[in-house]
């Protein structure tokens, strides 16, 4: 399905079976919203609402030199498109995300990063992950900046039962440290059904690298570590929703 600049604000939704393939990392542009449904047993299910966004494409733009604040896309497209991804259980292999034990990755299920980023890459221990985002700086013409965004996306239970909340509503911007280039920012926090969005700030990519860490909370007691996020994004497959309202 080709999309203009007029479906920009509206949103899409469809529904996946994945079966024993458990759901549990996301990558789909301007996400909204994701639900997942059921278990190992019966078999899990995905809800997805997203909007398209506009992408902007360069070959080789996978790391923050190659894709610097000199780049310029060779094209551009509104899209849908992105990923769902399994986490391992302590594997040592950089080509699949793996957390350390199964109560993490239950816990971070669902867990999305809403972006217009092109590459991306996720990298998880212990308690900790993070996510690289780069795109082009520039679109086509050479001149104009592209946008860019980067939201994410942790579920309720990574809020209470790995960082130490009653409820996702006890989170704030102070809980939240939030850098991009290295420089501190203040986040736009939203609770939302099921979770907590981060809102990094972003508004266009020349290698910002953001990262994000939820800090220990009240009954996390003498907590160390932090969990942390870095978007790094890339468009692996396509999907073609249906289309409601």
């Amino acid at each position: 399905m080709a999309f203009t600049e007029r479906d920009l604000g509206t949103t899409y939704r469809w529904k996946v079976r994945t079966g024993r393939f458990s759901p549990d990392i996301f990558m789909l542009g301007d996400t909204q919203k994701i639900v997942v449904t059921g278990d190992a047993t019966s078999g899990w299910a995905v809800e997805i609402w997203a909007k398209p966004a506009l992408k902007a494409y360069k070959n080789g733009c996978f790391t923050s030199t190659a894709c610097d604040d000199t780049s310029v896309a060779d094209s551009v497209q509104y899209a849908i498109s992105g990923y769902m991804r399994t986490l391992g259980i302590g594997v040592a292999r950089n080509s699949w995300p793996s957390v350390e034990t199964e109560a993490l990755r239950d816990s971070l299920r669902g867990t999305f990063i809403s972006t217009n980023g092109m590459t991306q890459q996720w990298t998880f221990a212990a308690d900790t992950f993070n996510v690289s985002a780069f795109g082009p700086h520039f679109l086509t013409d050479g001149k104009t900046v592209g946008p860019g965004f980067v939201r994410v996306f942790l579920p309720e239970a990574y809020i209470v039962k790995q960082r130490g909340y009653s409820s996702v509503s006890e989170v704030t911007a102070e809980n939240v440290a939030v850098t991009v280039r290295g420089q501190k920012v203040v986040p736009v926090i939203v609770a939302k059904d099921g979770g907590l969005l981060v809102d990094t700030g972003v508004t266009h990519f020349s290698a910002p690298n953001p990262t994000v860490k939820v800090l220990p909370g009240p009954l996390l007691s003498g907590a160390t570590s932090n969990s942390s996020v870095a978007p790094q994004l890339s468009g692996i497959a396509s999907t073609t929703p249906v289309r409601t309202g």
